[in-house]
């Protein structure tokens, strides 16, 4: 999560919340791509519309590190869930 941070700052985007999704491979034909969906939530319609023009990430080209507008976390969040906050509320 630390390096997406570091290239969404480099959009200068400074993302709320961040949820990642399960770590998986995706075979290439120079090997195994590790990889993991990735939720950000509560940006700015003008960081929402960067992040999905820019993408993240040197695979790019390859359909990685792409993002698609999501309305809300609602249906997909819960408490429960493991959730990187910028300014955590202790």
């Amino acid at each position: 999560i630390t390096n997406c941070v570091l290239q969404l700052s480099e959009l200068g985007i400074k993302p709320e919340k961040l949820i990642c999704g399960l770590p998986s491979q995706i075979k290439k034909s120079d090997g195994m791509q590790f990889c993991r969906s990735l939720l950000i939530a509560d940006l700015s319609r003008e960081e929402s519309i960067r992040l999905q023009h820019h993408g993240l990430g040197e695979l790019r080209i390859f359909g990685f590190g792409l993002f698609v507008p999501y309305k809300s976390i609602a249906p997909v969040f819960t408490n429960s869930d493991s959730v990187m906050t910028r300014n955590p509320k202790h």
